[in-house]
């Protein structure tokens, strides 16, 4: 072969490497656009999004965690893109660290606390004004335990 023929590989990293940062760019754009809105009390406008679905109550610390990592995936995308084109260079690392410093290090913590926010409806200030009155997973749980006259276990 002369060295110039098709190698599926690179072509696969290329489109990736295409593909990846508009693609978050626009699922930021979905998840940020309605912030307002919800932060006013529109849950209508709550995205549907699979696997995990935000709540208008959490919705600042969804975002929070989510904006990161998904920002993170795009300069990935940027940088598996420069380092196909430019080989042998250290291009792609100005991208690639910080891509993967935001999906490592910055997001995680923001995980946990969107999880507070969910369990205990806590930091209040990061709590949709509409819905602080409201009680967290853990309270709701226990009213229902309560009310049931059963303890953590289905025991009565």
């Amino acid at each position: 072969m002369d060295g110039c023929g098709y190698d599926p590989s690179v072509a696969g990293r290329v489109i990736i490497g295409l593909a990846l940062p508009p693609l978050m760019g626009w699922v930021l754009y979905n998840l940020l656009s309605p912030a307002r809105a919800i932060w006013r009390g529109e849950a209508s406008r709550v995205p549907v999004v699979p696997g995990i679905r935000p709540s208008q109550r959490a919705y600042v610390p969804y975002l929070l965690w989510t904006t990161p990592f998904f920002g993170g995936i795009g300069l990935v995308g940027v940088a598996i893109l420069l380092f196909t084109l430019f080989t042998g260079s250290w291009a792609g690392l100005v991208f690639g660290i910080p891509g993967f410093g935001l999906m490592l290090v910055v997001a995680p913590p923001f995980m946990l606390v969107h999880l507070i926010a969910c369990l205990f409806n806590r930091p209040r200030f990061l709590i949709t004004p509409t819905c602080r009155h409201e009680p967290g997973w853990v309270q709701t749980i226990w009213h229902w335990l309560r009310r049931s006259g059963g303890d953590a276990a289905g025991r009565r």
